[in-house]
């Protein structure tokens, strides 16, 4: 039985080495890099979290040259939702 569920953090190794795959093949998706832990955290997660964080940048933590600015605010904005 299969069972269709929202992405969790429990998951990334086995979604990673999934999506992996399907890239060195490249034949269904034009990306030509794997994912790493980082870029898969950005990859998986929650769209409507996403867009909230993005400020509307279809790039926002896939641009690998902008990856560490891009985080740093990921994690300011996060922050501030959580209050923390």
């Amino acid at each position: 039985m299969i069972e269709i569920r929202r992405y969790e953090e429990k998951d990334k190794k086995e979604a990673m080495a999934i999506w992996n795959a399907v890239v060195r093949e490249g034949i269904a998706f034009p990306q030509d890099e794997e994912l790493t832990g980082e870029t898969a955290d950005a990859f998986f997660m929650s769209q409507e979290l996403y867009e909230s964080i993005s400020d509307g940048r279809a790039d926002f933590l896939r641009d690998h040259k902008r990856f560490g600015e891009d985080i740093t605010l990921a994690v300011e904005k996060l922050e501030k939702m959580t209050n923390v």
